[in-house]
C-alpha cells in the first residue's frame, strides 16, 4: 500500500512536470531571425582529407559573422584554420596548415527550435606547409547543418562543409563542426 502511494506521487509529479515543460516549450517556439539581424559564432571540430579510404580526424576551427537580408537568407564571412599532420592524405613528410577566408550564402528553414540550413560559397585558401613556402589558392565550399535555438538570441550550430580547392593535396576535404552562435539586431 505504501509503494502504491509512492508510485502515484512520482507519476503525478512526472505528469505535472511534463505538462509544465510542454507549456514552456510551446511559449519558447523559435522563429527565423528577422531581416537586419546579425549573428556571430565560433566552431570547432574535425577535418578529413578526401581521396583515400582512411578517416583522419584533424583539428579545425572557424569564426564567422553573418547578416540576415531576409528571415531565411543570410550572408556569412568566415575565417577558418585546419591543420593536417604528415600522415594525412598526400601532404608528404611535412605538416600542413590551411587558413581560409570564405564568403557564403545560407538558406535557413523555420522549424521551431531546430532550424536546418544549406550553404555554399567561394573562398581563398592559404596552404602553409611546415617547412616550405605558402601557396594561396581559390576554392569552393558547400554543405549544411542545423541551428538549435536554446534561447531567442543564442543557438548551438552543427555543420558539415565540403571544401574543394585548386591547391596541392589535400585539394578536397570535409569538415564537421559544432559551435555557438549569438544573434542581435533586427528588431
Amino acid at each position: 500500500m505504501r509503494w502504491t502511494k509512492v508510485i502515484r506521487v512520482v507519476c503525478s509529479t512526472l505528469a505535472v512536470t511534463a505538462v509544465m515543460a510542454g507549456a514552456l516549450f510551446a511559449q519558447q517556439r523559435r522563429t527565423t531571425p528577422p531581416a537586419g539581424s546579425w549573428a556571430a559564432g565560433l566552431d570547432a571540430g574535425f577535418a578529413n582529407p578526401l581521396g583515400d579510404s582512411d578517416f583522419d580526424a584533424e583539428p579545425t576551427v572557424d569564426a564567422y559573422i553573418e547578416y540576415f537580408s531576409t528571415p531565411h537568407v543570410s550572408w556569412r564571412g568566415m575565417a577558418g584554420f585546419t591543420s593536417f599532420d604528415s600522415d594525412a592524405a598526400g601532404v608528404g613528410p611535412v605538416d600542413l596548415d590551411i587558413n581560409s577566408l570564405n564568403a557564403n550564402v545560407l538558406y535557413q528553414w523555420e522549424g521551431g527550435t531546430v532550424h536546418p540550413f544549406v550553404t555554399g560559397g567561394i573562398g581563398v585558401y592559404n596552404y602553409d606547409p611546415d617547412p616550405g613556402e605558402t601557396d594561396l589558392e581559390p576554392g569552393l565550399n558547400g554543405g549544411g547543418g542545423i541551428n538549435i535555438y536554446a534561447a531567442e538570441r543564442f543557438a548551438i550550430k552543427l555543420e558539415g562543409l565540403f571544401h574543394v580547392t585548386d591547391g596541392p593535396e589535400p585539394d578536397s576535404y570535409l569538415t564537421g563542426t559544432a559551435g555557438a552562435r549569438w544573434l542581435w539586431g533586427g528588431r
